[in-house]
This record gives C-alpha cells, structure tokens and sequence, in this order.
C-alpha cells in the first residue's frame, strides 16, 4: 500500500561529468550518495575522496526497491547480510562524526517495515556506541495499520496505481506486512522538529530523502525531485554507469560528479564481465573470498562448458542446456514431493532417439531440489487518500541520543585512504558515439541505450535512447528494425 507522490516536467540542471571545483558557494549545498544500494558496496578511496575534498552537507542513501519482488516484505528478510550494511555504514557514520554532516537512509532494510527499520537503526546504534561517536538518531515509520485501510476501501478513498486489480477487503486481510511510501514532507518534519544528526527511515519514494534535504534547505520543489531522481541511482548516470557521485545544488539547478574520474568504458564480453570484473569487485567487498575452498563464488555459464568445465573437448559455443524447474503449491511438503516426482521424470523418462540408459543429465547440485521457501506476490500497490502528508498515524516520527562522545575529531579524516593525483591527473575516456547508417540497420547499431525494467510490480517499462535527434528520426522514419 502506496501513498505516491508524482512530479513530472522540465527542471533546470546542469550535469558535468569529470572533476569539478571543490570549493562550494555559500548558497549551495552537497550531497555525497556513495552506491545505488545501501549494502551494495562502493569504493573506499571515491568515498573518501568525495567526503574530504568536497565536504558534503550530507550523506544520503537509497536502501529500498520492489525490483526484487515481495519476498523482504513478506519473509522479513532484509535485502543483504548485516555484515554488508555494517561495512558500508561504518564509513558513512564516522564520515559524519568527524565532518558533522547528516545521513538520511530511506527503505531501511530494502522494503522499509518497521521491522527493518528497528534492525538498521540497532546497525547504526552499535556503530556509534562501539567508536565513541554521539549521534541523535530519528526513525520515520511506515506501517499503515488494517483498520485506517479497511475504513478508507469503504469511504472509496482508494484507487489503484496504474493497471492494478481493484482492492478487496479480503487482500487488506490476507496481507503479511503493509507500508506507505511517503514523500519528502515526514523527512522534512523530521529535519525542522527534531534536528537529528542521522535519519532511518521506513519506505519511501526513492528521490523522497534527497528532496527532502535540499528543500528543507530553501530548494525549489522541481530541481530538488529532479536531483533526488537521478542521484537515487547512485552513479549510474555516469559512462559508464558509476557508483558514488557528488551533487552540488543552488536554489533552481545543480551539477552531478561522479567520483571516480574514469568513469567511461569500452565493450566487455558477459564472460569477462562475469567472471573477472563480478569477482574481482566481490573481493573487494569480502577478501576472504576464493582463498581456500570454505568461500568461493562459482559461475555456472550454461551453454559453455557448465558440465565438463576446462576438460570440455568441444570447443563450440552453445552446445550444452541448462534447465531450472521451479514447482509452487500450497505448502512446502507438497512442493517438495511434486519437485522430486518432476526432478525422477526428467532424469529416466524416454525421449525419441534417447541412446543412454541410465540418467539423462547431469546436476550440479546436491541436494537437487534446494527449498526456496514461501511465495508471496504483491497484493496492493494502491493509493489511499489522507489529508496530511506527515499523518503520524502513518510516519510516526522517533528520536533518540546514541553514544559517549569520546572520539576526536580528525578534520583531515579520510585523506590518508586515497591519493589526490589519482583523481586529478586521470582523463575521462572518451565518449565513443554511434553514427546514423545510410540504409536499413538494426536497433543495436544506432541506438545507445536499450533497456527493460519493472516499473513497479504491475508494469514493464522498455526505453530506448539515441545520441542525437539524427539517430531517432532515421528510427521513427523506420529505417530501423528490431
């Protein structure tokens, strides 16, 4: 259950990529976003690049998404371990104690319950209390309870978003956990009333937390959502998409830099891609990993080489299948059963031109049927009509003090985890464009971008985008096929 706030028009900005001044106006404020994710993982010395050169206002992070599907809000299951909200964090708290810079983080746990708002904020206690910081910490909540939604389903105050089934009063009760989306004006509330250092917040419209800061702030509605749009995606409006980026914002338009300073690429194979650049990262994250055989990451490319690996004498690509059955029925036991009876099937039944006698493929895995638990779906992504935006009855706004206080600043924390020159003495690399063919061409030899997404659990988005306005009038003229 949504309540959706909606902006949509033309907004001054200003987007540079490459390094720009570190000195900030008087009238302008920063904001640092280090990843798309909270728990996702970022560059260190970006981060502390970004947080000693630029001295953001603010650290503000999305943690929250319905790409993933309802399983967080169903199972109470955050979107990653503790141990990766607990690295990312760290350095965003202790940023803040020695800068004095806030943190905002919305849809704590990735689905914004109270339930994960609890947890993330017990997260960021016991950082503070175990590095002698002293934050005043606010939490935002975002449960509706049944009976305010009961009683507005039967004033008529509830419509649905988008193409989404009407809601019935059946689907208000059979629903494991409900939240509001709430826009930026509970975060506003928290910032003028209870002044905290640090907000955890429950679920939220993703640009909610950035607009919130910049408008509290005196920023106009539009480029205040307008940034908080883009920079809730961390750095993937770079080229490449990047991960950490600084936002610097005036009262009607703003510039976005992105840390890294190379931030460009050139085409990778998914192979290398996958198994290079994937782990390589991970390693970072987690260096235990791949040093003996009690933690490694294992890709299962299927269609190269899956089965026999480096002793695979076929040298042909797409010569193998892999086949994922997946079974859903009432309960776990049944679901079990009909998942052995279909896994037997597969491996012994007849099929023309069948020469083996014994199994038919090869499993990875042992056990071959793995539960993968419940199954939920969303029941209602819906809008509810209320009068007041900050209705505690449904953001109830928290605060408390964490903390000793016994640290010592250090207004040069950070600079020793990373080197100036490296940031400065790099050049982007450059733009490769696509140029418009004379005759017919595919969507891939013009276009820069194609791209599918959910847009919510009830729509599909699809975009394509070109370089320039050549490249779209050839395609619209229908030079171009799929």
């Amino acid at each position: 259950m949504w309540l959706v706030v909606n902006y949509c028009g033309k907004f001054p900005s200003h987007q540079l990529f490459g390094m720009v001044r570190f000195s900030k106006q008087a009238d302008e404020i920063r904001i640092l976003t280090a990843n798309a994710m909270l728990g996702y993982g970022y560059k260190s010395d970006h981060f502390c690049f970004g947080i000693h050169e630029y001295r953001p206002d603010a650290i503000v992070i999305d943690s929250g998404s319905t790409d993933g599907g309802p399983f967080k809000l169903g199972m109470g299951r955050k979107t990653v371990a503790d141990e990766s909200y607990i690295r990312d964090l760290t350095p965003y708290i202790t940023a803040c104690a020695h800068y004095g810079m806030k943190l905002l983080i919305s849809s704590a746990g990735g689905d914004g319950s109270d339930k994960h708002v609890a947890e993330i904020l017990a997260i960021v206690d016991k950082i503070i209390e175990d590095n002698g910081f002293k934050f005043k910490v606010a939490t935002i909540g975002a449960a509706v309870p049944k009976g305010l939604i009961r009683q507005k389903l039967k004033d008529g105050k509830i419509s649905p978003c988008g193409p989404v089934p009407p809601l019935t009063p059946e689907d208000i009760d059979s629903a494991v956990d409900i939240v509001a989306q709430m826009g930026p004006e509970p975060f506003i509330k928290a910032l003028e009333e209870e002044k905290p250092d640090i907000i955890v917040a429950g679920r939220a419209y993703d640009p909610s937390p950035f607009a919130a800061f910049c408008m509290n702030l005196g920023v106009e509605r539009a480029p205040a959502f307008h940034l908080g749009k883009i920079l809730e995606c961390g750095g993937q409006c770079a080229v490449p998409k990047g991960r950490s980026m600084i936002a610097t914002i005036r009262k009607d338009s703003f510039d976005l830099t992105p840390l890294n300073p190379i931030e460009r690429c050139t085409p990778l194979s998914l192979d290398d891609f996958l198994e290079n650049r994937v782990r390589n990262y991970t390693r970072g994250l987690f260096p235990e990993l791949d040093k003996s055989d009690d933690c490694r990451l294992i890709f299962h490319v299927y269609g190269r080489n899956a089965i026999m690996g480096p002793l695979e004498p076929n040298s042909e690509p797409a010569h193998e299948v892999g086949v994922l059955g997946e079974v859903v029925a009432p309960t776990a036991a049944k679901a079990m059963a009909i998942c052995n009876s279909a896994r037997v099937s597969c491996l012994h039944l007849y099929y023309p031109g069948i020469l083996a006698t014994t199994g038919n493929f090869a499993s990875p895995l042992s056990p071959h049927e793995q539960d993968a638990g419940a199954v939920f779906k969303f029941s209602l992504y819906h809008l509810m009509e209320i009068d007041d935006p900050t209705d505690p009855t449904i953001f109830p706004i928290k605060s408390s003090t964490a903390g000793a206080g016994t640290f010592v600043k250090d207004k040069n924390f950070g600079k020793q985890f990373f080197n100036l020159d490296n940031f400065l003495n790099i050049s982007p690399e450059e733009i490769k464009t696509k140029s418009v063919p004379t005759g017919p061409a595919t969507m891939r030899d013009v276009a820069s971008v194609v791209r599918s997404k959910n847009s919510g659990p009830f729509e599909l988005s699809f975009d394509i985008m070109f370089n320039d306005g050549k490249a779209l009038s050839a395609c619209q003229e229908g030079q171009c096929s799929h």
